[in-house]
């Protein structure tokens, strides 16, 4: 890894933060910021291998240098819920949907992006700013880009939105939908997924 990864803390939540290679280097760039939930797990190098990955598509020039902010949670099946609604699984250990998403949102919006803005040299534009997750994160960020969906019938929806967009025009540099048959619902298949999205998303 060639950049820094630094802790910082932010309303007793945690921040993980990635600054890219380039980052003291260039005093006067600026750069886009992906707001990323689970503290950042798929590009924290205690957890997951992506970064050396990343950074390689930052030198190729195939993905420009960014910011990466990692946000904890304190309970995600609350934070990452924009409404209530029953566990799906009878085991103990899970508990109900707390359906507590708006305000999780409106810290990101209020307090974390500010911060982020003011502490970093950061695009605060909103065509420079990303808010990527996987799982119950994947929910919240398609929820703050204001498309509500059913959990269990994510697929499906997801599918629909999919067409929706591309009849009313949406094409291939705006939109892209894969669907990973036979991929687990697990950290790793998340992971290795993360750096093509940011590709697609950030790319030239």
């Amino acid at each position: 890894m060639n950049g820094q990864i630094s802790i910082h803390r932010l309303e007793q939540r945690e921040l993980l933060i990635y600054l890219p290679p380039s980052y003291d280097l260039m005093a006067t760039r600026i750069y886009p910021v992906v707001y990323m939930h689970d503290r950042g797990d798929l590009f924290d190098p205690a957890i997951h291998n992506t970064l050396p990955e990343i950074e390689a598509l930052f030198a190729e020039g195939t993905l420009p240098e960014m910011i990466f902010v990692g946000i904890a949670s304190h309970a995600r099946m609350d934070a990452y819920t924009p409404w209530t609604a029953p566990r799906l699984s009878d085991q103990r250990t899970v508990s109900d949907f707390g359906g507590q998403g708006d305000k999780y949102l409106s810290f990101i919006v209020e307090q974390c992006k500010p911060y982020i803005d003011k502490t970093f040299r950061a695009d605060a534009r909103a065509e420079a700013t990303g808010l990527l997750g996987k799982s119950l994160g994947g929910l919240i960020s398609m929820y703050g880009e204001g498309k509500q969906t059913v959990q269990r019938e994510m697929v499906t929806r997801t599918q629909q939105v999919y067409a929706h967009l591309q009849a009313v025009g949406r094409g291939s540099e705006q939109l892209t939908l894969i669907m990973d048959e036979g991929a687990s619902h697990e950290a790793g298949a998340f992971a290795r997924r993360f750096p093509s999205a940011l590709t697609w998303l950030y790319r030239e």
